[in-house]
Parts: C-alpha cells; sequence; structure tokens
C-alpha cells in the first residue's frame, strides 16, 4: 500500500479549518437572509452580524471573531421560541438547514474548535495588522516573522498537551508549511536588507 504524500497529510490536517469557516459564513448568511432569523438575533444583539468580504487580509478569521463576540446572542437565537417559525412539514431544505444551525450553535465542541482558531491565527493576524500600517516597519518583518511561527508553535503544542521542547505536531507541521509558502511568495530581497540593516544586528566582526 502506498504511504500517503506529506503534502496529502498536511491537507487532512488542515481541513477542518476550511470546514469551519465554511460553517461561519454558512451559519451568518443564513441569519441574514431569513427574516425570522435576522429579527430573532437583533432582538438579543445590540450589535449586527456583518457580511466580511473576501479579502486576504485574513476575512475568514475577521468573521470568526465577530461570531465569538456574540456567541451568547447567536445561542439565545437558537433557542428563542420564535426559532419554531420555520417549522412547516419538518422536510422543507430551509427546516433542514436551520435544524443544522441550530445543532451547530448548540455544540460545545463546535465553539472549543473555533476559539482554538482564533488562538492560533492570533499571532498571524497581529503580524498582518503591524505590516498593514502606513508606517516604517520594514526592517522588523523578519524577526516579527521568526516571533510568529515560535508562537504558533507554541499554541499548537500547549493545545495538544504536548512538551514544548521535545513535541511534535503534524498539526503544526502543516501549519508551518503553508505559511512558510505565504511567506515565500511574499518575501523580497528588500526584507533581507532592511533586516541585515538593523544596528542591533551589528557585530565587530561583520563591520
Amino acid at each position: 500500500m502506498c504511504e500517503p504524500s506529506e503534502k496529502s497529510l498536511h491537507y487532512s490536517e488542515c481541513m477542518w479549518i476550511s470546514e469551519l469557516a465554511n460553517q461561519v459564513r454558512d451559519i451568518n448568511y443564513f441569519i441574514l437572509i431569513h427574516t425570522i432569523s435576522r429579527s430573532i438575533f437583533n432582538r438579543h444583539s445590540p450589535v449586527k452580524l456583518l457580511k466580511v468580504a473576501e479579502t486576504r487580509f485574513a476575512s475568514n478569521t475577521v468573521m470568526a471573531t465577530g461570531f465569538s463576540n456574540v456567541k451568547e446572542v447567536l445561542i439565545n437565537t437558537v433557542v428563542d421560541a420564535d426559532w419554531k417559525k420555520f417549522r412547516v412539514n419538518g422536510k422543507t431544505p430551509v427546516e433542514l438547514k436551520d435544524r443544522e444551525v441550530k445543532e451547530t450553535l448548540l455544540s460545545d465542541a463546535w465553539w472549543d474548535k473555533l476559539e482554538y482558531l482564533l488562538n492560533f491565527t492570533e499571532p498571524m493576524v497581529d503580524f498582518l495588522r503591524v505590516t498593514d500600517k502606513d508606517s516604517c516597519v520594514l526592517h522588523l518583518v523578519y524577526d516579527m516573522w521568526d516571533n510568529v511561527i515560535d508562537e504558533v508553535k507554541v499554541r499548537a503544542l500547549e493545545h495538544e498537551g504536548l512538551d514544548l521542547k521535545t513535541g511534535q505536531s503534524t498539526f503544526f507541521d502543516a501549519i508551518q508549511q503553508l505559511i512558510e509558502t505565504r511567506w515565500n511568495k511574499s518575501n523580497t530581497p528588500l526584507h533581507c536588507l532592511a533586516h541585515s540593516l538593523v544596528p542591533k544586528y551589528y557585530s565587530e566582526e561583520w563591520l
């Protein structure tokens, strides 16, 4: 029997992230497009659910963060007595979807996964925020990028209960490959030049 390729292993390790992001988008869309769910949500929440445009700037994480911030509101929405107004005969596509939405939002395991997603992506999002400013940060990029990888590793190993020095996480290996691939696409010689000119990296031998 053929051994699975490293690429396929990494893909399978990260599949739950894509599935989770799709679920967040689907639930957000379902609540917004139906008058019943939208009115129930608005009754329980002082803020509105927002449609997040697909961008390169962590749009999935932005939407997931918004969901996490209104967790209790979403739960209160699906347990509200008016949620039953979706029911007709129990077989329509909308009813099947409303059941799926309710089951998902009442699942502690689902919210735990969402919390973990936000936890290990936080260093990456912080990195993007810092580098997306109108200020001189080019010389800081290399150091920040190393710190991102280290911090993601710490969070992944802690989540899996592994030793921070000797632990091996196939999930972290997959995430590291993905973010390094992205880095290799975005990295330019200017980053290297700016990094090398930072005074704290000078040494008498180098000079």
